[in-house]
């Protein structure tokens, strides 16, 4: 599986206590999930055993689980995860099997047509159509998940005034 769709370990610091920092993730957060712009600069749940948020809805974006612990001096440490969502994985696999098979349905066609003598140039054109969007995809796919992350733990930090730390890194 492509390692830019698993989910990353991430600590938030926070100067507040523990309440604290619930109270305003819960404030920032709106409950349901949809396509339509809110006010809120989140959209997912919080309480007290668990956070699980994101910038938007769609079944690809990126979200933070995690939970709210206390650290010394009545400080917290929010720990979690952040990452395209785990459904991801699965929507992601699907694609890519699928485009596999068409791509080789459709080469195969071509190649048959070729040695038919009779050669359908679509044939062979739509499977570098397929190869070609699925590089793109393979390109375009990383950076997007690495830019939503930081969108979403910009939007995390200021909430919390917290600082992002990734450890193992």
């Amino acid at each position: 599986m492509s390692a830019f769709l698993a989910q990353r370990p991430v600590l938030l610091a926070a100067p507040y206590p523990p309440a604290e920092c619930e109270r305003r993730l819960a404030a920032a957060t709106g409950r349901r999930l949809s396509w339509t712009d809110t006010e809120l600069p989140l959209q997912g749940q919080v309480s007290p055993d668990q956070i699980r948020v994101a910038r938007r809805a769609p079944a690809m974006a990126v979200w933070f689980s995690g939970r709210i612990e206390r650290a010394p001096g009545d400080r917290t440490v929010v720990a979690g995860t952040v990452g395209p969502a785990p459904a991801a994985r699965v929507v992601f696999a699907v694609i890519s099997w699928a485009w596999l098979v068409i791509f080789g349905v459709m080469f195969l066609a071509g190649l048959s047509s070729l040695r038919s003598g009779h050669p359908e140039l679509w044939l062979l054109l739509f499977p570098v159509g397929f190869a070609a969007v699925w590089v793109l995809f393979r390109a375009a796919g990383p950076p997007l998940v690495r830019y939503e992350i930081r969108e979403l733990l910009g939007a995390l930090n200021p909430i919390l005034d917290s600082t992002a730390a990734f450890p193992g890194r």
